[in-house]
């Protein structure tokens, strides 16, 4: 059992039924090994191959002490679950769903005055409210991290779905350098809250999408005040040169700034889309390096009208 595994276990904090599975086939695995030739009894000799007919037994009795110690409670409300959110409170969260067209829309990504005019594509799974709006809640202040990755493979699969729609993406594969950048947190907050939620979402998303992870290509080098009820003005003002590439990450991948194209392209991935003031000031700070931005992939927005 790996470490990640075995602290999961301890915690009672299993993602899925994959981390139950696992477990459970190691468990078998290390009782099969431990199991020597033959076992004594009073009076007779047990040969270790009639023993290993009772692991069938063993096994049902591992999955009802398994089943047991691992049962999780539901992110939202408490109640016992199988899974991060249990059927009754996933099913209100699937109520704030967005259909495909719905969730689908294109976006300005100028920033500052001056800035070239530029757009690209914005997908999201479902409108910030209800039983979403608590989940989100749950997920950055909650310490609920398995809704993130859960969240993210819904709009992995909605992403997908937006690409068949779409006759030119559907046909033409996305490169190989495509990268999936989370929106970043500063450092103090990530340090305070310990994960960035965009993050478990954007893995999430790469798990379901298949595409490339980097979480710490962009970084967020100023702590920035709440953006909630400021003017547009003043949320770009609030925003000017709060991100930065991290150049080692860069070189990672074999690149450098000063190279010729091509260059990574880049999905932007975050929790809620709101007026996009965030989102344009991550691309603006990516085009600097000649990295573009062709799409944009949130949890959320506000529902229009």
């Amino acid at each position: 059992m790996t470490d990640a595994n075995h602290q999961k276990y301890r915690l009672g904090e299993l993602e899925s039924g994959r981390d139950s599975v696992l477990i459970r086939e190691k468990l078998a695995t290390d009782l099969a090994k431990l199991m020597p030739t033959a076992f004594f009894d009073h009076q007779r000799i047990v040969p270790r191959a009639a023993l290993m007919k009772t692991l069938p037994k063993l096994s049902r009795l591992f999955d009802h002490m398994l089943d047991t110690v691992m049962k999780s409670s539901c992110a939202l409300c408490d109640r016992a679950a199988s899974d991060v959110c249990c059927v009754d409170c996933w099913r209100q969260i699937q109520h704030c769903q967005l259909d495909v067209a719905g969730g689908i829309e294109q976006i300005s990504l100028s920033f500052g005055q001056g800035s070239e005019q530029s757009t690209t594509r914005l997908v999201c799974w479902g409108a910030y409210q209800g039983s979403l709006k608590r989940a989100i809640a749950n997920l950055k202040y909650g310490q609920q991290e398995a809704l993130g990755n859960r969240l993210g493979r819904e709009l992995g699969r909605l992403w997908i779905a937006a690409n068949a729609m779409n006759q030119d993406r559907s046909q033409k594969p996305f490169p190989k350098s495509t990268l999936v950048v989370p929106i970043p947190l500063h450092a103090e907050k990530q340090a305070r809250r310990g994960y960035n939620q965009a993050e478990l979402i954007a893995a999430g998303f790469c798990d379901e999408t298949g595409l490339r992870l980097s979480p710490s290509l962009l970084e967020r080098v100023r702590s920035t005040e709440a953006q909630f009820g400021l003017s547009a003005t003043k949320r770009e003002l609030n925003l000017t040169g709060a991100f930065r590439i991290n150049r080692t990450v860069l070189r990672r991948y074999g690149l450098h700034p000063a190279q010729p194209m091509p260059h990574p392209c880049v999905i932007l991935v975050d929790d809620i889309y709101t007026t996009g003031a965030t989102i344009r000031a991550a691309a603006d700070c990516l085009s600097q390096q000649r990295i573009p931005v062709i799409d944009v992939a949130a949890v959320s927005r506000p529902r229009h009208g």
